[in-house]
């Protein structure tokens, strides 16, 4: 099972580049490059302008994107782990095939093989 830790989310953030802007009055505009490219845009607005604080806003900011990478991430482990239990899943059909159709035995080892490439070794 892959799942997120707060370890991996904590090394997304420190890998992340900020950029942080006030935009107009009483709006704060924070953007984290990931180190793939990816962009997470959020902000933060005062109520009051007089009461805008660039620490505060920041701050809400680098929560805001936090959560973010906790979703986007959650959500590419699951994609991943569904890939996972496709590709196995196809290796046991593939295995099924084998023991009652022998003459496709060398192709279906080929197949395998370069399926369980892509599956870590307690899958295979």
């Amino acid at each position: 099972m892959i799942t997120q830790t707060e370890s991996h989310i904590d090394k997304l953030m420190s890998q992340a580049t900020l950029s942080l802007a006030r935009a107009g009055q009483k709006t704060f505009v924070a953007t984290a490059t990931l180190p793939n490219g990816f962009e997470i845009v959020v902000s933060s607005s005062a109520m009051d302008p007089e009461k805008f604080s660039y620490a505060v806003g920041e701050k809400i900011c680098r929560e805001k994107i936090r959560e973010k990478l906790f979703e986007l991430e959650a959500y590419s482990a699951h994609s991943q782990q569904l890939m996972l239990d496709r590709l196995q899943h196809a290796c046991n059909i593939l295995e099924s095939i084998k023991e009652s159709s022998p003459e496709y035995s060398e192709s279906i080892d080929q197949s395998l093989k370069y399926i369980s490439v892509a599956l870590p070794q307690e899958q295979n």
